[in-house]
């Protein structure tokens, strides 16, 4: 999942006025909010591709060859993905 510096600049703009407009967040240097909003999301970024690589790698390692965009291929990476963010704390062991 590949996220365009121009999306993620979007984003972080939207945060930002967001958080301060509904008084969640208040803070005086507008330049050193953006700067942190964008390293976590540049490192949520990077956490999701090397899980998108790491469910890829599982699904590929599998002793039967499943085709990518399958729809086996689809419902594996659901699940392991599911198990990889569970892992990492990113989500509960109940699946919706």
């Amino acid at each position: 999942m590949i996220i365009s510096e121009d999306r993620r600049g979007h984003w972080i703009h939207l945060l930002t006025r967001g958080l301060k407009s509904s008084g969640c967040v208040d803070y005086d240097n507008q330049e050193h909010a953006l700067s942190q909003i964008r390293r976590v999301l540049n490192e949520c970024v990077a956490e999701c591709a090397e899980m998108d690589k790491s469910v890829q790698n599982k699904i590929r390692s599998l002793q039967r060859n499943v085709m990518e965009n399958s729809s086996e291929w689809g419902v594996l990476y659901s699940n392991y993905m599911h198990e990889e963010m569970v892992r990492r704390g990113f989500a509960t062991l109940t699946k919706k």
